[in-house]
């Protein structure tokens, strides 16, 4: 997990710039354990979306809490999993999978 959010770090700072080393590590952090506890269960978030409003959300990446039918097979992947700085979770307000990047997450 360290090389994993060491990875990150060095990715947002790619992609951000004026993102400092300190920022990026404290972020690649937040995400690491936004991911680890959403793997466990079920975990309230906030985002920024693409309009520029935080929305809270309600999600989880366990499998025993996603309903079967909307597990994604190899053909039906969430989307954006091919971009390092994109995480997928599965919303269960809004019974579906959604997207938010690694800097724009926080989990106060």
């Amino acid at each position: 997990l360290r090389r994993w959010t060491l990875n990150l770090a060095y990715e947002l700072m790619e992609e951000f710039p004026m993102m400092d080393r300190s920022a990026a590590f404290r972020q690649s952090h937040v995400v690491r354990r936004l991911l680890e506890a959403l793997g466990k269960g079920i975990v309230e978030f906030e985002y920024l979306k693409v309009n520029g409003e935080w929305r809270t959300a309600v999600g989880t990446l366990s499998e025993e809490l996603i309903p079967p039918q909307d597990m994604p097979s190899e053909r039906n992947l969430p989307k954006q999993r091919n971009n390092p700085l994109v995480f997928c979770y599965y919303d269960l307000e809004r019974r579906g999978w959604r997207s938010f990047r690694a800097q724009q997450v926080r989990t106060d």
